[in-house]
């Protein structure tokens, strides 16, 4: 009795680490993504505005440039006060023809590949225009999905070896009895 007892100790504590490590780290990493894309996002917005505000295409797109020299960003575009797109930059294509509708600022998109954000443009404190960008998730669900492989390899052998623990104990415990 006191074997199985604690070999279901052993399962519980098993399960508790494969569930709970990685919904904690897919947390971590959603929140660590939403930080960096609100970053590139605000900056982008601020180098944008003299360029949209001097109707300046190639300083808007130089600033586009340099947010899209990370490998996450997907699609970035720069919208006018009138809503007409002034620039914009698509990796792969994914802007066909208009803009997602986000709900509030940002959002993860409705397939769970891209988060996409939008930052007003600002000049003088008021709003000159919107900026988009969508950036993708793929790296972060690849992360993810090796994490969960590790932790539960981690989880069946802490299993495994408590089990072998468990009635090894007890094997030498009830021999002399």
């Amino acid at each position: 009795k006191l074997a199985l007892m604690f070999s279901l100790l052993i399962a519980l504590i098993s399960l508790f680490i494969f569930v709970y490590f990685p919904s904690r780290l897919e947390d971590q990493e959603i929140r660590a993504l939403t930080s960096k894309a609100r970053t590139i996002a605000e900056m982008t917005a601020y180098s944008v505005s003299p360029a949209l505000v001097f109707d300046d295409h190639f300083g808007a797109m130089e600033a586009l440039n340099n947010a899209s020299q990370n490998q996450d960003v997907v699609y970035l575009v720069v919208v006018d006060d009138s809503g007409k797109v002034f620039v914009s930059f698509d990796r792969i294509n994914f802007l066909r023809s208009e803009l997602p509708e986000l709900k509030g600022d940002s959002q993860v998109s409705a397939d769970g590949t891209l988060y996409e954000t939008k930052t007003p443009i600002l000049h003088n404190e008021q709003i000159i225009g919107q900026f988009y960008m969508g950036m993708s998730l793929e790296g972060i669900w690849a992360e993810i999905g090796q994490s969960r492989k590790t932790v539960a390899l981690v989880s069946l052998i802490v299993f495994v070896l408590g089990i072998i623990a468990v009635f090894g104990i007890s094997t030498i415990m009830t021999g002399p009895l």
